[in-house]
């Protein structure tokens, strides 16, 4: 395993001579053109702009269109300042897709021009195949029993994947976290393959095995130019358990206008009633007699009426029927405030607000009870749980200590039994944090709360669903409202210098006025922050402010003579029943005679999966049959579906979400963009209704 892993970077130099000026920027500039690239007066502006506030230190905020070349514009800059400071410059994007072109095409690049800079990506632990991992359960496996067939065949392809990957994100395989859980969870199964499962933040890899994650971190500590992620980015600022800290004191980032959305999600306090039941399963099924105590009572020879094992048993069933109860009265409470119908509810789910005035209102002492009632039954299991991986430990001491010394084998398996049950237990607190946070209705002035029901189960049946909505699972939500405060005292504050740059950054009237108030970066809360003590590194002088520079950069295409827009007038409208019948169809019908027409080179934007997908099944067929393949997100990997796009003009690519940005294909394979719907949240969606009201 392990063979191929990306070589570890050399020491990151931190003494230079090198400077950052604007010769230097003109100069990286005039070697990129010599090497083909064209000039572009913007890309050398937000350039300069770039390189002074990174050479000054403060803040800057630009807008640069399609077209600009933004992204050369922040990493020549971004490279000239890791060289001349000797320190690191992170750059933190929001969707993977531009994630994988900085570091596939737009570094490299970089690197040619300035062959002494280092670059490397960086994810969050859990998008990394652990080798450790990885090694106990093909051993796990090949002495087990009985081996079912979805496990053996997940092993089978993550063996091949550690056997060639240079950095094992999980990524390559077109898998998430959640895929392998989903999947697994089918008959029971309990694969520990993911780096985040680890028990403790001072767990060690297997002894000669290579570590995936480790050499990531630490080549990001090397590195003179770290791509990351917004996630990550924000959850290493704002998240008081993340266990890394921020390794950059000097940030750009790019596709700035989701920062407030992404910090949202960092700062959510989430519990889902799904999540809560795999949770559940994993420690017993009862229906399969599997999870954390059949491996007890098989890996420590425990019998089944083993006080601590029945305890489990009871605590999980108590959970199982209080989380039955909480549910029911949730779906009762939705529906007492909305009305839903079913092909509605089936197809997108519903979210209402929730308040402490919901627990004395009609229903409400029943709600109450039950929310109580589950709160007491998870510190039960919590109790119970940690009463187990006690008798886990004292089982594997008192074997190594017995007339029979275990081997080193069994060693490992009580160790990965007991690393299964402590990571159980972190998920358990985390989500009975989340849960106590949700109902204490604590600061709401600054969060809403609010109740999701999701898809209805496809086995509810049409009499049953317009009388009762029951069977929709919950998701409990404690969202921030306005989250630029906590953004500015934790993130921006602290940084030495941030850039923020995105196509779409200004409201028309308010230039960036409501981008800045969104994130925290206010003018007067910047002027209010003044600097006591010089910056090492930075010519900013001591007693001086930083500074906030805004730029909205000239566009650099004529839209009214390089563009056409054009909106078909003999479509249905897309909205109730029309939506759900006869738009999808239509738009099948349109894009059937559009793609051959133009010859593929199309890509065509959805903001649903269902409708992405009914189109697909509607026109690939007939026209792979013509001569113009069509492709789908979902396909592989993202990068992999898009090169393949990318390298044959007679395709056509239909995706949704993470394409609807960061996607460039330059040339003729992308030449039509077609837009199904504009992806606009609900005004009515509770958390876009507090935002406004706020």
């Amino acid at each position: 395993f392990g063979a191929k892993i990306t070589p570890l970077l050399p020491e990151r130099s931190q003494t230079t001579s090198r400077t950052l000026d604007v010769a230097s920027v003109n100069a990286a500039f005039a070697q990129a053109q010599q090497l083909g690239r064209t000039r572009r007066d913007a890309q050398l502006e937000m350039a300069h702009l770039a390189a002074e506030t990174l050479r000054t230190g403060g803040y800057a905020v630009i807008e640069a269109g399609t077209g600009i070349g933004k992204s050369q514009g922040y990493l020549i800059p971004a490279a000239l300042s890791a060289r001349a400071t000797g320190r690191p410059v992170a750059l933190s994007t929001y969707t993977r897709v531009l994630q994988a072109q900085l570091v596939e095409r737009e570094l490299p690049f970089v690197q040619h021009l300035l062959p002494d800079i280092t670059y490397c990506q960086l994810q969050g632990r859990a998008n990394y195949l652990s080798l450790s991992r990885l090694a106990e359960e093909v051993e796990d496996a090949l002495t087990s029993a009985v081996l079912p067939a979805p496990r053996a065949w997940m092993l089978a392809a993550l063996v091949r994947f550690a056997a060639s990957s240079t950095h094992g994100n999980l990524d390559e395989l077109g898998y998430t976290p959640q895929t392998f859980e989903d999947y697994l969870n089918a008959d029971g199964s309990v694969l520990q393959v993911l780096a985040s499962v680890r028990a403790s933040r001072d767990d060690r890899p297997m002894q000669g095995v290579p570590d995936f994650y480790a050499r990531a971190r630490e080549n990001a500590e090397r590195a003179d130019l770290v791509v990351v992620n917004h996630a990550l980015l924000l959850h290493m600022s704002l998240d008081d358990s993340a266990e890394d800290a921020p390794f950059a004191s000097s940030i750009i980032c790019d596709e700035a206008h989701n920062l407030e959305d992404a910090a949202t999600s960092v700062l959510e306090q989430r519990v889902e009633e799904q999540t809560l039941r795999r949770l559940l399963r994993a420690i017993y099924d009862s229906r399969t007699a599997s999870g954390l105590v059949r491996e007890c009572r098989r890996r420590l020879g425990l019998s089944s009426t083993d006080e601590t094992l029945v305890a489990m048993i009871r605590a999980v069933d108590d959970a199982q029927a209080a989380l039955d109860s909480l549910s029911t009265q949730l779906n009762r409470y939705v529906a007492s405030q909305t009305v839903v119908a079913r092909s509605d509810l089936q197809r997108y789910g519903v979210r209402v607000r929730l308040n402490s005035e919901a627990l004395t209102a009609v229903g409400g002492p029943a709600l109450k009870t039950a929310q109580i009632s589950l709160g007491h039954s998870l510190n039960a299991l919590r109790t119970a749980l940690e009463s187990l991986i006690e008798s886990i430990q004292e089982n594997g001491q008192s074997k190594q200590h017995g007339h029979n010394v275990q081997t080193e084998r069994e060693t490992r398996r009580v160790q990965r039994l007991r690393r299964f049950a402590r990571s159980l237990s972190r998920d358990l607190k985390r989500l009975g944090d989340a849960y106590t946070q949700f109902w204490s209705f604590r600061n709401t002035s600054n969060y809403v709360r609010v109740v999701e029901l999701g898809k209805l189960d496809e086995s509810v049946s049409h009499e049953t669903a317009k009388t009762s909505i029951v069977h929709a699972p919950v998701t409990l939500s404690a969202v921030p409202i306005n989250v630029g405060p906590l953004l500015w005292d934790r993130m921006w504050s602290r940084l030495d210098t941030a850039i923020c740059t995105s196509a779409t950054l200004t409201v028309y009237g308010q230039g960036f006025d409501f981008f800045l108030s969104r994130i925290g970066l206010e003018e007067e809360r910047i002027a209010r922050a003044t600097d006591t003590e010089p910056v090492e590194g930075h010519e900013r002088a001591s007693g001086h402010a930083k500074k906030l520079v805004t730029r909205e950069l000239p566009p650099a295409f004529d839209y009214s003579r390089q563009a056409l827009f054009v909106m078909p007038n003999d479509l249905p409208a897309p909205r109730d029943s029309d939506l759900k019948r006869n738009f999808p169809e239509a738009v099948a019908d349109l894009l059937r005679r559009f793609i051959p027409f133009f010859g593929g080179k199309t890509l065509a934007l959805f903001t649903a999966n269902s409708r992405r997908d009914f189109v697909y099944e509607r026109i690939a067929d007939s026209l792979a049959e013509r001569g113009y393949p069509v492709l789908r997100q979902g396909q592989g990997s993202v990068q992999r579906v898009i090169d393949d796009f990318r390298t044959h003009d007679e395709r056509s690519l239909l995706g949704s979400r993470s394409l609807w940005e960061g996607v460039d294909v330059p040339g003729e394979s992308l030449s039509y963009v077609f837009l199904e719907k504009l992806p606009y949240p609900s005004l009515g969606d509770p958390i876009e209704a507090a935002r406004m009201s706020a």
